[in-house]
């Protein structure tokens, strides 16, 4: 069974099976397991299941909260995962590129969820960070590009980490999108990071970062 409330679908269906709702044009469809489809008027979006996501409109708030809880446990989970597959992929025999893009779609599902730096218990050993510059990314996309929406109303990221890297985010993404760059000089990003942090990184960590925005760029915004 299905129902709406607002623009958000709660779905009941198996997997493997599909179901509409005529009243409002929409259809949700999962086709393997642990993955979900969402169409919106035929705008097709993919969403993998997490226990605790779904609801009825008779759930108490104590049973959302939890649900709440467990979406968040699962997804900090996965990102504190594939952030150690992406500072080891010797290790887990992956290539680095094919980390880095594993870690990108798993920050922006949890940043589409709803989920905050703020009530999410992520590891402080560089996951945090490389979490919130993913989220400052998708905040700077321009609507005509795509922009993700976002199910919370509050902050993603802290307002001190946003005040120490919105410089670097901004840079890169006024080369992306003004100027269709793909790379920025690293020396403007160290003296950026110099100015906002009062210190600046070896240029190795700062190409890191700059990777990892304009993997994000390119993966909700693809321009060529």
């Amino acid at each position: 069974p299905m129902a709406t409330k607002g623009n958000r679908i709660w779905s009941g269906a198996k997997l493997g099976s599909c179901s509409t709702s005529t009243s409002t044009s929409t259809s949700t469809c999962s086709s393997r397991a642990g993955v979900r489809f969402v169409s919106f008027c035929g705008f097709q979006r993919q969403r993998r299941c997490y226990r605790g996501c779904g609801g009825g409109g008779g759930q108490t708030d104590r049973f959302r909260a939890q649900a709440q809880g467990r979406r968040e446990d699962s997804l900090a989970s996965d990102m504190t995962r594939t952030f150690d597959t992406l500072q080891n992929p010797a290790v887990y025999n992956v290539r680095y590129s094919g980390a880095l893009e594993e870690f990108v779609l798993t920050s922006i599902l949890a940043y589409e969820c709803g989920c905050s730096m703020k009530v999410m218990s992520i590891e402080d050993n560089g996951c945090k960070e490389y979490v919130g510059l993913v989220w400052m990314t998708l905040e700077r996309v321009p609507s005509a590009h795509g922009k993700r929406k976002r199910w919370s109303e509050t902050d993603a990221v802290d307002h001190l980490f946003a005040e120490r890297w919105k410089g670097f985010v901004q840079l890169i993404c006024n080369a992306y999108f003004s100027k269709r760059m793909v790379w920025y000089p690293l020396d403007r990003l160290q003296l950026e990071m110099s100015i906002s942090c009062g210190k600046s990184d070896p240029p190795e960590l700062i190409a890191e970062r700059a990777r990892l925005i304009f993997t994000t760029l390119k993966t909700v915004a693809k321009l060529f």
